[in-house]
């Protein structure tokens, strides 16, 4: 997997990477898990089955998932060359003019919400091949649909500033900032998808979940827990598993996530 920084100015507010992989076919799905941020993929349609719940979804060749709360089942059906676009949390509202909270838990096609963007990165899916030599013409592509220097909104940046100040009180942190807990609730619907207490929740899990996979299997899960925020041990359970189904414990064992096999020390 190889990533790519974000090149152009203007796009860094919204976008935070590229990234980068040839996808190796599975037999197994293995867990797309819970991330703070939207990642709108380009792929050959069919590269992927998500499993939601019950339900199958044949992935489009251009499509995001809107932010999870659980897990989510991925089976890899083709090997290709597949890209990624990563956006900073409060970035991707602007790409698709709508709600975020209309996506959570699902699959969408981009086309249904911008299609002039849509077209525009499917004519690049010949090129997929090309590595860091596309990004010049991908981000060409990005300002002209975008027109990144009208988005910026003082509701984005509130939203960008609770993020980035990262409080353990909300209440007084709104109170600081001259907006009230029930305002802050409605942007975080508009641009994240959640609420506030739900992001923070999800950054919490990704930290965990992430010393879980990569760091050392001595490391106690008593203190992982702790140093990730959780009250007790029991809270520390309770929580990965609402996120994954796997306990903590079962979970650094058996590794199930996608980012296990993309990330891995070799």
């Amino acid at each position: 997997m190889q990533f790519f920084k974000v090149q152009n100015p203007h796009l860094r507010l919204f976008l935070s990477h590229y990234w980068t992989l040839k996808t190796v076919c599975g037999t197994s799905a293995s867990l797309l898990l819970p991330m703070d941020h939207i990642d709108l993929i380009l792929a050959p349609e069919g590269t992927f089955h998500y499993y939601l719940a019950d339900e199958m979804v044949r992935s489009p060749d251009l499509h995001f998932h809107g932010i999870r709360r659980k897990s989510t089942g991925v089976l890899v059906l083709k090997e290709t060359q597949v890209w990624g676009l990563s956006f900073q949390p409060w970035g991707f509202q602007p790409v698709v003019g709508t709600l975020m909270n209309t996506f959570v838990d699902q699959i969408v096609d981009l086309v249904d919400y911008n299609a002039e963007l849509a077209h525009g990165l499917k004519a690049l899916s010949g090129k997929l091949d090309a590595g860091e030599a596309l990004l010049d013409e991908l981000e060409e592509l990005l300002v002209q649909a975008l027109n990144p220097d009208t988005l910026e909104t003082a509701a984005m940046q509130q939203v960008r500033a609770f993020i980035e100040a990262s409080p353990d009180d909300m209440r007084r942190y709104c109170a600081q900032a001259g907006i009230s807990m029930r305002q802050m609730q409605r942007l975080f619907n508009q641009y994240i998808g959640v609420s506030p207490k739900g992001y923070q929740k999800i950054k919490q899990f990704e930290a965990c979940s992430r010393e879980l996979l990569y760091g050392e299997d001595e490391n106690p899960l008593t203190s992982l827990g702790v140093d990730s925020g959780y009250y007790d041990q029991s809270h520390f359970i309770r929580c990965f598993r609402e996120f994954t189904s796997f306990a903590p414990r079962r979970f650094r064992g058996e590794r199930p996530a996608v980012k296990s096999d993309l990330f891995k020390k070799k």
